[in-house]
């Protein structure tokens, strides 16, 4: 298990609070650590396309809240980038 936060003191009082062992203020970080299999992108709107790319990229598996992108583009490109995994 893993939390991310822009803030790093945020992602690790977090982690303290529910035991996650592992806080991550960088989303690169996050998706290209080993101890991550899945990725739960529940961030801002304008936020999921670039979060949801990345994990892609990272070979992670995706949950993004809805609505997912800003616009029917963004959603494509994450849903192509999915498939491509």
């Amino acid at each position: 298990s893993a939390i991310y936060s822009r803030s790093p003191d945020r992602a690790q009082a977090i982690a303290e609070e529910h035991a996650i062992p592992h806080a991550f203020s960088s989303i690169d970080d996050l998706v290209n650590s080993e101890a991550v299999d899945l990725v739960s992108v529940v961030g801002p709107t304008h936020e999921r396309h670039s979060a949801v790319l990345k994990a892609c990229e990272a070979g992670k598996h995706v949950l993004s809240e809805k609505p997912m992108a800003l616009n029917a583009q963004q959603a494509q490109e994450m849903q192509d980038k999915a498939r491509a995994m």
